[in-house]
């Protein structure tokens, strides 16, 4: 703890020492600072009084070049007055001569218009004559034209009733075809239908399916595709054989037995499959028994006979119940059947009613889908001879439209033909017309020339002797103005050279104002500087007085720690010798013992409370330290004095304060660094805008 605090001390003088360079730093920059001070204040002097002299320069010059602006601005009003007397001359000159040209021209074009009257009457004459001929000849054209359209007209007025005819037709004909492709349609949408159905009533079973996706054609077809019952039978053939209807028809054993081999690789499929093939065989059956064959009541292949024997060959249709059971009595090897379904078979079990399975409808699905097959050759040919009767009928009605289609390009032709021959007449009336009242106009034209021609002979001199007189009154105007232009020339130069030299001192005079304001600012800034360097070592002096005043402060706290420690290894050093002393005599020894330990214990509370306070000073001082530097860089950065900021009152929220000074410094950062010389430039830049303006109007008002 005691080399921690000596530790403490030794940063403190490195500090205090810091603080001792950091004034001498800024003593010396307080020097350089003052010296540039004198400097640009001796400038400073030297350009106001360089500014004087130029503006007393330039007092002097702008009267001067007043001045040459009158001289100038009188020369060219006196300019300006000889150009508008000589223009007027000019005018009335040219005027005169425009007279006696026009009349000189008038008389001329009266002349060259006489013969063009004469010849136009000429050519107007043959116009009028010419379209009376083709007046003639279109009115014949006009006749012809309307006999030709009455004509035209009545063929295409029975081409139209043709066409309505063969539209009729044509809609007769896709009404009917429309009826045969819907019936077709239809037929081909039931057969699909049925055709989905019975496949998924035979693959009803998961190995049937699976059997029949594999056959790799094997089978032929289903059982059920084989036999043909009466309607009134279907039902029973269906309770008789029932999921044996869907059993795939194989051509001999082997492809039987191959297929059963396949369906013994399926034995994780569920479901049953049943194979027939047309080898199958069965005992023959006597014929001597009650009823009739139910074989023969079913239409059954020549190649199927034999599968049909082994399903169905002992089955006897009766006419009842009763008879069935007496049938069975008699020869009860058969199984008898009735229309009605109640079945007698040959161990003597009577099955009334029955179950309806995956082929339910199986024989009569096959029959309509037999019929639907066989119907739809004939609904395809009644769809053709539909479709070819459309065919007729539309090229019919084509036929009919393009007679249709000639009569009216006939009609339209003759129409056009008649209005064109038409206009053709109103043009031509309206040319002869036109001709005739353009004769009387242009004879009247004439007559009217002539007679301006005969007043314009006599005024065709005078007006010459004016133009001349007028020419030579301008020419000596002409004169009198290049000797007034020379003068304004020499004006104008003489303007232009004192307005030069009043420009020149102008731009001197503004950049030694310029040159003054910047060292003015540069002048303010130093003294500025230099201000700030006096406060920064104000505020060093006294920071270093305020470390010296902590130094103070924790010196004595450093010495009493000392001195409890030295009291400390004083009473150890008693103690031990006390222990030497005492080793012979072993009770004085006890109590000496117990003596030193008091002694021992009340040095160590003694010890602990001199590091306990020794510690919260340590504390404290870091504390304080930190506190101080913080404060210290704060006041400094922002060029307060340390006493003036000490004098301050604390706030009342500091957390607040903190973030508004936090959000204002957030804000002045965003603005960006400040332009010192803008101010400097603007003035500069104004006054150069001045100055061009006011160049500006001179040269406005000397025009």
């Amino acid at each position: 703890d005691m080399r921690l605090l000596e530790e403490k001390g030794k940063n403190m003088v490195a500090r205090l020492s810091e603080m001792r360079m950091t004034l001498s730093s800024s003593k010396k920059q307080r020097a350089e600072a003052a010296a540039e001070h004198e400097r640009v204040s001796a400038e400073y002097a030297d350009a106001k009084v360089r500014a004087r002299e130029l503006q007393d320069r330039l007092d002097e010059l702008v009267p001067e070049a007043k001045r040459a602006t009158e001289l100038r601005r009188s020369l060219g009003a006196k300019q300006a007055q000889l150009t508008a007397d000589q223009r007027a001359a000019q005018r009335e000159a040219d005027a005169e001569t425009l007279a006696y040209a026009k009349l000189r021209d008038q008389i001329a074009s009266a002349e060259t218009q006489d013969q063009m009257f004469a010849s136009r009457l000429a050519q107007i004459s043959e116009q009028i004559e010419t379209a009376n001929e083709a007046l003639v000849e279109r009115g014949e054209r006009k006749a012809e034209v309307t006999a030709g359209l009455e004509a035209a007209t009545a063929a295409a007025d029975a081409a139209g009733a043709a066409i309505h005819s063969a539209q009729d037709a044509v809609a007769a004909a896709r009404k009917e075809e429309g009826t045969a492709r819907s019936r077709l349609q239809e037929a081909r949408a039931t057969l699909s239908a049925l055709e989905k159905v019975d496949e998924q009533s035979a693959n009803a079973s998961a190995l049937t399916a699976a059997l029949a996706s594999r056959s790799q054609g094997l089978v032929e077809c289903r059982l059920a595709d084989l036999i043909e019952a009466p309607a009134e039978l279907e039902s029973l053939v269906e309770r008789l054989l029932g999921d044996d209807l869907a059993a795939f028809v194989v051509a001999d054993s082997a492809s039987a037995a191959s297929l059963a081999e396949t369906a013994e690789g399926l034995s994780g499929t569920a479901g049953r499959a049943t194979i027939v093939s047309h080898r199958a065989e069965t005992a023959p059956v006597g014929v001597d028994a009650p009823g009739e064959s139910l074989l023969a009541q079913l239409s059954i292949p020549a190649a199927a006979e034999g599968i049909a024997a082994a399903l169905l060959g002992d089955v006897r249709l009766v006419a009842d119940a009763t008879a069935a059971v007496r049938a069975h009595d008699e020869a009860p090897a058969f199984t008898y059947v009735t229309p009605t379904g109640v079945t007698v078979l040959a161990d003597g079990r009577i099955v009334v009613g029955g179950t309806a399975g995956a082929e339910s409808g199986a024989l009569e699905r096959k029959r309509r889908m037999r019929a639907l097959r066989e119907s739809l050759d004939g609904l395809e040919t009644g769809l053709r001879d539909a479709s070819r009767r459309v065919a007729e009928a539309e090229t019919a009605l084509a036929e009919a439209r393009d007679r249709s289609a000639h009569a009216k390009g006939d009609v339209a032709r003759l129409r056009g033909e008649l209005s064109s021959v038409t206009a053709e007449i109103g043009r031509l009336e309206a040319q002869r017309n036109q001709a005739t009242s353009e004769q009387a106009q242009v004879s009247k034209r004439r007559a009217v020339a002539s007679e301006k021609a005969d007043e314009a002979r006599p005024q065709i001199e005078r007006h010459k002797a004016a133009a001349d007189a007028a020419e030579a009154r301008a020419t000596e105007l002409g004169r009198q103005l290049v000797e007034v232009s020379e003068e304004r020339s020499q004006a104008s130069r003489a303007e232009n050279d004192a307005s030069a030299r009043v420009a020149d001192a102008r731009l001197h005079l503004a950049t030694i104002v310029e040159r003054r304001n910047h060292l003015a600012v540069r002048e303010e800034e130093l003294a500025n500087t230099v201000a700030a360097i006096d406060r920064r070592v104000e505020t060093t002096t006294r920071t270093a007085r305020s470390l010296d005043v902590l130094r103070l402060r924790v010196d004595p706290l450093h010495e009493r720690y000392v001195a409890v420690h030295d009291r400390a290894l004083a009473w150890d050093a008693r103690l031990r010798d006390r222990a030497s002393l005492a080793e012979a005599d072993s009770d004085s020894l006890k109590t000496t013992i117990a003596e030193a330990r008091e002694a021992v214990n009340e040095a160590s509370q003694q010890l602990e409370r001199a590091k306990s306070i020794a510690n919260d000073l340590r504390v404290d001082l870091g504390c304080i330290e930190v506190q101080v530097e913080g404060a210290l860089k704060g006041i400094t950065a922002y060029g307060w004095i340390l006493e003036d900021a000490l004098a301050l009152p604390e706030p009342d929220n500091r957390e607040a304060m903190e973030r508004t000074v936090e959000k204002l410094r957030r804000q002045l950062d965003s603005i960006g660094p400040v332009n010192e010389v803008a101010m400097d430039e603007y003035l500069r830049l104004k006054q150069r805008a001045d100055y061009i303006a006011e160049q500006v109007a001179d040269l406005e008002s000397a025009k």
